[in-house]
């Protein structure tokens, strides 16, 4: 099982993950279940709220120039 990468012309580095959690793909994306540190780890780092949302978490990542497969 595996999600869409996501990635625009502007991403510099892929955080490649491993197989997802059932909770991940129960959300059918990335890092999705809300004890995982991921998101809130990439908002501070990127210093940033943490997101919320699917788009808002594509968003994040996009911006600092990430790629997620």
């Amino acid at each position: 099982m595996s999600f869409a990468p996501v990635y625009d012309d502007r991403s510099r580095a892929l955080i490649l993950g491993t197989w997802p959690s059932p909770k991940s793909r129960e959300m059918a994306f990335y890092y999705g279940h809300p004890q995982n540190r991921f998101w809130p780890l990439l908002a501070a780092l990127a210093g940033e709220k943490t997101p919320a949302s699917i788009p808002e978490k594509k968003a994040l990542g996009l911006r600092h120039g990430l790629a997620l497969w």
